[in-house]
Formats: structure tokens, sequence, C-alpha cells
């Protein structure tokens, strides 16, 4: 029997759905919708994102800090997420990073490539 691999990859292979928790002023009270690709990453910010399924380590809810386009401070908010950060924390992105993801995974012709 010959296994069959779904073309789906969602953000490189992960289904993550990318919540704004907590923004700095330079994002006004108004999230950015993820599927702008104009959207400029602010100097600094937090997030929350929940990634749920996938090909690759980065599974969990995460709180995420970033500052100067760089991940500051990622921490783990789920035993899967804690691990991550403790094991793979290079693996924590940004959000352009994430849009970067998901516009990759469009052009590859994945069958589903979204954020929230």
């Amino acid at each position: 029997m010959t296994a069959v691999r779904s073309r789906t990859r969602s953000l490189s292979a992960a289904v993550l759905l990318v919540g704004l928790l907590c923004a700095t002023a330079a994002c006004g009270t108004e999230a950015p919708s993820a599927a702008e690709s104009d959207w400029e990453e602010p100097a600094a910010y937090t997030y929350t994102l929940t990634s749920s399924e996938g090909e690759r380590a980065l599974l969990g809810t995460f709180r995420v800090t970033v500052r100067d386009g760089g991940v500051a401070e990622a921490v783990g908010l789920d035993g899967s997420a804690r691990r991550v950060v403790r094991d793979l924390p290079d693996q924590v992105p940004t959000i352009s990073g994430l849009l970067a993801e998901m516009e990759q995974a469009r052009r590859d012709g994945a069958d589903r490539a979204e954020a929230e």
C-alpha cells in the first residue's frame, strides 16, 4: 500500500491561527488583516499564535513578543509550545514570517493557506 500525502500546506505545513492579542500603538486598535500582503510590521508588538496541525514541530499556543523584526521573547502557553520554546526557539516566527510562509504555500499550490 502506498501512502498518499495531502498537498495541504498551510503556513509551511501548519494551520496557524494568528490572533493579535496585544499590539503596540503603532498598530492602532484594529488588527491588520493577515491577508494583506502590504502590511508593514511595526517595530514592536506582541501576539498570540495557535498552531494546531502540521508536519513540523511548531505546535501549541505561544505568546510572542517581537522587536525590530525579530522574536525577542516566546512563551509557551501549553505543554507542546513550552517544549518548542525550550528545544527549538528559532522555530517561533514573527507575523511577517508567518505571512511570508503563507504566501510561499500559496505559490507552491497549497490546497489551503490561511490566517485569521
